[in-house]
């Protein structure tokens, strides 16, 4: 009885580690903001990102292996062009603001923008020390479970 008990509750806590990991990215994931093209005149730009406070992170939506250029342009502070990677498996790249106030974003490329909390938890979600520290976490009770339970590996004593 007591075995059982106890694979079940491995089972169950196994099951709540990646039940949290999925929030977790789901929360980095969909908490984010998407620049689609619109056309200006003879320019095809994204529309324009309000950037109003904390560091942000981009990331090419598109599978070219060209960076997206963006251009800022604050309302206080000197204008800058940011880039994306060029790769999709690269997940973002991370910049700090510069400036003070709000500031207006543009881009030649559809992008990804993550700011705040969503950048965090993107951040140590797509973390491979945490993804496999979670799965650590989740196995090795598991594995000794199942052990304990069915008898698979038997240590003889002397």
């Amino acid at each position: 009885m007591l075995k059982k008990v106890v694979l079940g509750l491995t089972i169950g806590w196994a099951g709540l580690l990646v039940l949290g990991f999925a929030a977790m990215y789901g929360y980095g994931t969909l908490n984010s903001t998407y620049m689609v093209m619109v056309e200006h005149g003879h320019d095809r730009v994204t529309e324009q990102f309000d950037w109003e406070n904390g560091d942000i992170g981009i990331e090419k939506r598109s599978r070219k292996h060209t960076a997206a250029y963006c251009d800022v342009v604050p309302a206080n502070g000197e204008e800058r062009q940011i880039i994306s990677p060029r790769k999709r498996s690269q997940h973002y790249r991370y910049y700090e603001r510069w400036f003070s106030g709000p500031a207006t974003m543009t881009c030649d490329q559809e992008v990804t923008v993550r700011t705040g909390t969503a950048l965090q938890v993107y951040e140590l979600a797509t973390s491979r020390l945490f993804q496999i520290g979670l799965a650590v976490a989740a196995a090795v009770p598991l594995g000794l479970a199942i052990n304990w339970v069915y008898g698979l590996v038997r240590i003889r004593r002397r």
